[in-house]
């Protein structure tokens, strides 16, 4: 996808190899920028800034969508043909829609999809599996934005293949999500299949 000179948005969920796995494809050179939420932090309230700043300093490499220029900030990544990370599992913050996700209806983003649109960069899913000891990443075939005029088509188009497939991520490997653990016990033992 690269090879286009326009970026790529790899777009991924919460899973545990995440960021073991963008450690070692900046290390073969490849800097992924990771957009994050500060918003819906697990835990006591008390904790989350000690936490915030724990993932910056394994992280390094990020936008917050709170921040006033994150798409600026993604637009840069993606004009110099860098990586910038979306988990589409995350608390939207500014542009979302409503969406079937195992058969519930709840919030995504798609502020990302305008930015492909305008930039031209490719869609790419991806999953990343295992923790420190070893991790595996899985890139999916590059996608292109479809343009429709209508946003609703729009997201049909272009966000519905993307949650089907983590959909389908989640269901191969339950055990390494990691955004609701609760949920992923119940995926391993097919309560919510």
């Amino acid at each position: 996808a690269l090879e286009f000179g326009k970026g790529a948005v790899l777009v991924s969920g919460h899973f545990f190899g995440n960021r073991v796995a963008k450690a070692s494809l900046h290390h073969r050179g490849y800097s992924i920028l990771s957009v994050r939420s500060e918003r819906g932090r697990p835990g006591p309230v008390a904790l989350r800034p000690a936490y915030s700043d724990f993932l910056h300093q394994v992280i390094k490499d990020e936008v917050t969508v709170q921040d006033p220029e994150c798409g600026l900030k993604i637009l840069r990544r993606l004009r110099e043909n860098g990586l910038v990370n979306i988990h589409i599992d995350m608390f939207p913050d500014a542009a979302w829609v409503r969406h079937q996700f195992f058969g519930k209806v709840r919030l995504f983003p798609i502020g990302f999809l305008h930015i492909a649109k305008y930039t031209g960069a490719s869609i790419i899913p991806m999953v990343c599996t295992g923790h420190s000891g070893g991790a595996i990443v899985t890139f999916g075939e590059p996608r292109c934005i479809v343009d429709r005029a209508d946003e609703a088509a729009f997201v049909r188009e272009n966000l519905t293949p993307l949650i089907t497939t983590l959909e389908q991520d989640i269901r191969t490997y339950p055990s390494d999500w990691g955004f609701l653990p609760a949920m992923a016990w119940h995926f391993q033992h097919d309560e919510l299949l």
